[in-house]
């Protein structure tokens, strides 16, 4: 169902976005209205919110009803109404990358919480995970990972656009750092394999967060960070009893008592099960073409927003990164994109949408004029031209 209104909702947006970009020429399509605008916006926050509403719909106990279907999308749809709500109502909503900073704080605030009190709102939810399938029974699962990732390192990037150039990699880090821990942490998250996706992540956002591309230096001393992130785990995790082991524990185990063929091949077998059987796998897909559209269009205006917040760029990389990995890695193929996917592609349309407009906005603020020769020079310029 979210994959097929996220088919429907970017159709719409389509269309809305051409329109908004401003045409060279004598004539072009009027902008589009900005009740439309604003009903679009609204509506992208709102899928956006969809994946930490059904986690929080857990909470309720919409299983025991009659109709558990019908409760459980209506304890969704509310949920994500409220969020809806609590966003457009705050006072910088109309800041450009206000949406973003919040949908990327409540996914953040949900999935962390939800670690902190012991991941029950994972555990056999519909957005989570089923212990019967025996492939986790605690922490952090694929969706809960695709959506804490992007909104940690999106909240990241946008906090980071606020301060200069030299602090926003400490930024990055900073945030990062606490994902990484409570990814990794036996107690929290218990999955180290997405502990170290989330450290190349991380240290992909912070490499690009300055600006520029991720060159060979900037490539090196992310290659070295998690490097080390990952012996550090996997020591951690080799110490812990057997039974208790993580995923990189037991893999390690078994490729030291010469069984790691095995368990590379299982991990293949899940991943092309994961990739052909999961409807997330149709949400990344739909992610990854609408992200095309914004960047390699010329009505797109991912580009045009890149190039003025270039640490929200390093947010997305590093994300892409992250739950790649995750994905390959954890034997969950594309779950953790297509999580990821669900949950940044919608706000990231709408941010680049709001950059569009904002480029075609031809007013000016008081006091400034329209540049040597332009009608709206000051006085006294008048008078020095006048003058000479």
């Amino acid at each position: 169902m979210l994959a097929i209104l996220l088919v429907v909702l970017y159709g719409l947006v389509v269309p809305v976005m051409v329109r908004a970009r401003r045409h060279s020429g004598p004539k072009g399509p009027a902008l589009p209205s900005a009740r439309v605008v604003a009903a679009l916006e609204l509506a992208l926050i709102a899928a956006a919110l969809a994946i930490p509403a059904a986690l929080l719909a857990d909470a309720s106990p919409w299983w025991r009803a009659d109709h558990p279907a019908w409760v459980f999308g209506l304890v969704t749809g509310a949920l994500t109404i409220v969020g809806t709500v609590l966003v457009r109502i705050a006072p910088r909503y109309r800041r450009t990358l206000w949406p973003m900073v919040a949908i990327a704080l409540i996914g953040a605030i949900v999935i962390g919480l939800d670690l902190l009190t012991g991941a029950q709102l994972q555990l056999n939810g519909v957005a989570g995970y089923s212990a019967s399938t025996g492939a986790r029974y605690a922490g952090v699962g694929g969706v809960g990972l695709g959506v804490f990732v992007a909104g940690l390192l999106l909240l990241a990037g946008s906090l980071a656009q606020w301060v200069t150039k030299t602090w926003r990699p400490v930024i990055v880090v900073l945030l990062g750092g606490v994902g990484v821990v409570m990814v990794g942490s036996p107690y929290l998250g218990a999955d180290p394999v997405g502990a170290i996706a989330v450290t190349a992540g991380v240290c992909v956002a912070a490499a690009i967060s300055t600006g520029g591309w991720l060159t060979f230096p900037r490539f090196a001393w992310a290659a070295l960070a998690g490097l080390g992130v990952t012996i550090g785990f996997a020591v951690m995790d080799l110490r812990r009893p057997e039974l208790e082991q993580g995923s990189l524990g037991r893999f390690l185990t078994e490729l030291a008592g010469g069984t790691g063929g095995p368990a590379m091949q299982r991990a293949a077998a899940a991943n092309g099960e994961t990739l052909l059987g999961s409807p997330l796998t149709i949400l990344a897909l739909i992610g990854v073409l609408m992200l095309a559209f914004c960047q390699y269009s010329p009505w797109g205006g991912l580009n045009r927003l890149f190039g003025l917040h270039p640490a929200i760029r390093g947010a997305m990389a590093g994300t892409t990164v992250a739950t790649l990995i995750a994905g390959v890695l954890g034997g969950s193929a594309l779950t953790v994109a297509g999580a990821a996917a669900a949950f940044v592609v919608p706000a990231a349309v709408l941010t680049a949408l709001r950059v569009l407009l904002h480029a075609a906005d031809r007013t000016r603020p008081d006091g400034e004029t329209d540049g040597p020769g332009g009608p709206a020079l000051r006085k006294s310029d008048e008078d020095h031209l006048a003058a000479r």
